[in-house]
């Protein structure tokens, strides 16, 4: 078992975000995969896209679940800079988005190889308003409900539903849910990840069961500081996704992203 490897690079994952928010200068590790490769942050909600998105609009929304189904589409900041007013202010027309994004390139983030057409998206959006508007009202207790009826709509996968969920998470809809600490989607890369930690190939039910054993670790000081940010379920399956990347790099592979390590001076 790789538990001690699992939460040691993700306290130090955690530390580059505390020095780096203090203004210290980089590089904020000694670790070299750190320095040159990227790796998301442990908790989603510290990453820069979903910083912008809840601070710009997720809080500020009349349609929270709308604003977050549209936004999570293109997943772009540039793009939701374009859009924030119809998301905010709950007036979405799909003529009035086409008019200003027929032109925005590129669009969508790199990841987003199923909606790279504007004509995909804007279909995507306008069949699923309706759905959204009547399935919504019963997602309150439970995040996985909300996860399989994501999948109901058009072109909404695996991936893109659980995004929208975990920003969902966050807000008045699905706040109370109470299954956060006992269901994640367990995503290819996890799913690795977790094979890192054992050690093995495993089954889904015993992922299932070591995400929420290392959950349960994540409350003890000795793997996770008290003092730094509390742990869900979701970061459990996060992180473990990260560590497959980092164990992978440990391994000889290349990563897809280097880190753009800032200019000093």
């Amino acid at each position: 078992m790789r538990v001690n490897d699992y939460f040691a690079t993700a306290r130090e994952r955690y530390r580059i975000k505390q020095k780096k928010e203090l203004g210290k200068p980089w590089p904020w590790t000694e670790d070299k995969i750190f320095q040159t490769w990227n790796f998301c942050n442990v908790h989603r909600e510290d990453d820069r896209t979903t910083v912008w998105f809840k601070e710009n609009i997720r809080n500020n929304s009349k349609n929270v679940v709308l604003a977050t189904f549209i936004f999570r589409l293109f997943n772009k900041i540039e793009t939701g800079e374009i859009i924030k007013d119809l998301l905010v202010e709950d007036k979405w027309e799909t003529t009035e988005a086409y008019n200003r994004l027929k032109d925005v390139k590129p669009l969508v983030t790199g990841s987003y190889v199923n909606l790279r057409s504007l004509s995909v998206i804007l279909d995507t959006i306008e069949q699923s308003r309706e759905p959204l508007k009547k399935a919504e009202k019963f997602w309150g207790s439970y995040l996985e409900t909300a996860y399989e009826d994501l999948q109901k709509l058009p072109t909404i996968g695996k991936f893109m539903a659980y995004e929208i969920v975990t920003d969902l998470r966050h807000t008045p809809v699905l706040y109370k849910a109470r299954d956060v600490n006992t269901w994640a989607n367990l995503g290819p890369g996890s799913s690795r990840g977790l094979e890192e930690v054992a050690g093995q190939k495993i089954t889904s039910k015993k992922k299932m069961a070591l995400m929420r054993d290392l959950l349960q670790l994540s409350r003890d000081k000795k793997y996770w500081p008290q003092e730094f940010k509390y742990w869900e379920l979701r970061e459990a399956e996060h992180w473990a996704c990260e560590f497959y990347k980092y164990s992978k790099v440990q391994k000889g592979f290349r990563q897809k992203r280097r880190y753009n390590a800032p200019k000093q001076g």
